[in-house]
């Protein structure tokens, strides 16, 4: 068997500040530990070569992604077309091993059928098509509304096309392996990486309510300003909000209120430790999507979640998280959650139903592929 794996991302996936690339760099981290070697192809548009990469990386190729308004014009996804890149080809051909292809953004070779000669496994992070119909419900601008809407329904056709080049479609929640299992026989279940092997969560209480995500993502700007309007804007509860490039319109809504702070662009170590001290984790979506990283973070490192039905419907979790869809809901577990301590019970709940989505278990799974 080849110790040889080829990794293609849509990103540059370092540092591990938001949900996808923390996926892909805790993989080529964890495949690295178990003695492949790593041949990382990654589309830059933004983030630059990154020296740690090359701890566990033989070989790194960068690509520019080229984002071209004739893009939006061509019968495939914008996502796709933009990744489109002859020398990554050249690149994948000069070395064996199966290739992984992070999102469907990167899989323009498969759907044409170019790597007969090489095992390929897509890692499917949402179902896109679904990703980008919700997106087009949340946005205001028209424009970006119809560009939502066309990607969308773009997606939908392509989605099946290239997969269907596929040696194996690695899922990352059990929602997202059923819908492709409607499709194809040669499905996995691979949970996300999100560099957890323990919980640690600590016992005890935290004076705080935490928000953290990419705030520049449309979805969790939408989230985040709902929650401040229903909900904290309603307690008194110290909140903080953390996360990477907030809009406008986080910032003046933030500006009204006195106990909610909130931390632009924190470090790796930052948020890690921001998780670790509050006392509840408040995780909000307007619709489903494969597995949000931010949830299993807080459940392997924080204390008490308060989720809707959207973030953790058919992932395994509900069990572990308070539930809330209303704003009355929220108010309530809120309330009721800063009176008592986090137990020894629940951690210890957490570790039995946990097990199985340790970041070492994920990449002895996935090298079963191979």
């Amino acid at each position: 068997m080849s110790k040889i794996i080829q990794i293609v991302s849509f990103n540059v996936p370092y540092p591990p500040n938001y949900g996808g690339v923390i996926d892909v760099f805790f993989k080529i981290k964890s495949l690295h530990e178990l003695g492949y070697e790593i041949i990382l192809h990654a589309f830059d548009y933004g983030r630059g070569e990154q020296k740690e990469l090359t701890k566990y990386c033989k070989q790194v190729y960068y690509y520019r992604r080229k984002k071209l308004f004739t893009h939006l014009l061509s019968p495939l996804p914008f996502i796709v077309i933009s990744r489109k890149n002859k020398n990554l080809l050249i690149n994948l051909n000069k070395h064996d091993g199966c290739i992984i292809f992070e999102g469907i953004h990167t899989t323009y070779w498969v759907y044409k059928n170019a790597l007969k000669n090489h095992q390929v496994i897509v890692r499917t992070h949402n179902i896109e098509y679904l990703y980008y119909q919700g997106l087009s419900i949340t946005e205001k601008n028209i424009f970006k509304r119809f560009y939502f809407l066309l990607e969308s329904h773009k997606l939908r056709k392509y989605e099946l096309q290239a997969l269907a080049n596929a040696d194996y479609i690695a899922t990352i929640s059990p929602n997202d392996k059923a819908y492709f299992k409607q499709y194809f026989t040669n499905v996995a279940l691979i949970y996300p990486f999100h560099g957890n092997n323990e919980v640690t969560c600590k016992p005890g209480k935290g004076n705080y309510i935490l928000i953290h995500g990419d705030l520049s993502v449309p979805e969790n700007i939408h989230s985040v300003v709902w929650l401040l309007e229903h909900v904290i804007s309603k307690i008194k509860y110290k909140t903080i909000i953390a996360g990477n490039k907030p809009n406008e319109q986080i910032l003046q809504s933030i500006k009204k209120y006195e106990h909610i702070s909130l931390i632009c662009n924190p470090s790796s170590e930052e948020i890690d430790n921001l998780i670790t001290e509050a006392h509840i984790h408040i995780i909000h979506s307007f619709y489903p999507q494969g597995m949000k990283l931010k949830l299993l973070n807080s459940l392997y490192k924080g204390r008490f979640v308060i989720a809707n039905q959207a973030v953790v419907a058919n992932t395994g979790m509900e069990q572990l998280c308070y539930i809330a869809n209303e704003k009355e809901d929220f108010l309530i577990n809120i309330s009721m959650l800063m009176q008592i301590n986090f137990e020894e019970t629940h951690i210890q709940q957490r570790k039995e139903l946990l097990t199985t989505c340790s970041t070492k278990e994920q990449a002895i799974r996935l090298t079963q592929l191979f």
